[in-house]
């Protein structure tokens, strides 16, 4: 058995002797994503093909830890419309435990359209999540038993800025993975995280985080330094098909990417954030954390839809063989 095979067998042993839970905070909503066939011309309406899933950042990336044998449950909101009934039950069809899901009467469940080019690049995202506002310090204080009692708690940034800092201020004794969702809600992470948070922005994101463009080597250790400044423990900088940066103030580095052919990037984030999810947990070093992140991101570049149902540990030791990836990890 070689390293990579090593480092697979070891990690599912320990899932599988794992009691620890995972509370997945935030997004949840019905995902609506446009590909055209061909070059679309602005004005002009082209064939293609549109798509109607399940989605949401914390709830993709509670699925994807399912899927990765995680025990992973789902606290969120959904409105009392058709889309929220369809995407309460597609979830909890994938593993993800969404007992702690509440509907709203006379709400709208949360949307999300994504528009992709003919290579399969976002062109843009459009959400429309005001449902997120009811997720509320109030709220998370009727729910304080199922808090206290889950190991990790996996936020997004659709949530409130006064939740965000309620949840820190809280529960800064326990492991918080943040997920920023986008440059234009990143903002509400300041003043809101500590030592106990590892977080993974993108380079846009970051970049509106630090304050500055990320244009050479360099600048992505400075825009990871602008968190770690912040008191953040640990920061993994998505920077897409360069791979993914990772400093915690003393140790950093790049991992490359996957070298493979992309199918559509939409879900490659939340991806990479599940395998660095289970990392945390299993306490990894952040050169296997991003190695699993790497993989796990792949797995969704492969596929047309946001999460590659054929996801789990085995598929990604596959596809580290199948793309000689082996050697990232040596």
């Amino acid at each position: 058995m070689n390293k990579v095979q090593s480092f697979f067998s070891e990690i599912q042993g320990r899932i599988s002797l794992m009691e620890k839970t995972v509370l997945f905070i935030g997004g949840f909503n019905q995902d609506i994503q446009t590909v055209p066939s061909f070059r679309a011309v602005q004005g002009d309406s082209v064939p293609g093909h549109i798509s109607i899933t399940t989605g949401g950042v914390a709830r993709n990336i509670a699925e994807n830890c399912s899927r990765l044998g995680l025990n992973s449950s789902l606290f969120s909101l959904y409105g009392d419309d058709s889309s929220g009934a369809v995407i309460l039950k597609e979830t909890a069809k994938s593993g993800v435990n969404t007992e702690h899901c509440l509907c709203i009467e006379g709400e709208q469940s949360c949307r999300y359209s994504a528009f992709i080019d003919e290579k399969g690049e976002m062109l843009y995202g459009v959400n429309e999540m005001s449902l997120m506002n009811k997720m509320t310090p109030a709220l998370m204080e009727s729910k304080k038993e199922i808090l206290e009692h889950s190991d990790v708690l996996v936020l997004d940034a659709n949530l409130p800025e006064e939740t965000l800092g309620y949840l820190n201020r809280l529960y800064s004794g326990k492991t918080l993975f943040i997920d920023p969702v986008s440059a234009a809600k990143i903002g509400k992470l300041k003043g809101n995280m500590g030592s106990s948070c590892v977080i993974k922005p993108n380079v846009i994101e970051a970049e509106k985080y630090a304050g500055l463009r990320i244009l050479v080597e360099d600048d992505y250790y400075r825009a990871m330094n602008a968190f770690l400044s912040d008191g953040i423990s640990q920061v993994y900088l998505s920077a897409g098909s360069q791979g993914i940066y990772y400093s915690d103030g003393q140790n950093k580095g790049k991992m490359g990417a996957v070298p493979l052919r992309i199918n559509s990037v939409t879900g490659a984030g939340d991806a990479a954030s599940a395998a660095l999810v289970l990392s945390v947990i299993l306490k990894l070093n952040m050169i296997e954390s991003a190695f699993l992140a790497n993989l796990a991101a792949g797995s969704s570049l492969l596929c047309s839809q946001s999460i590659n149902s054929e996801l789990s540990l085995s598929y990604l030791l596959n596809l580290c063989k199948e793309y000689q990836y082996e050697s990232k990890l040596s």
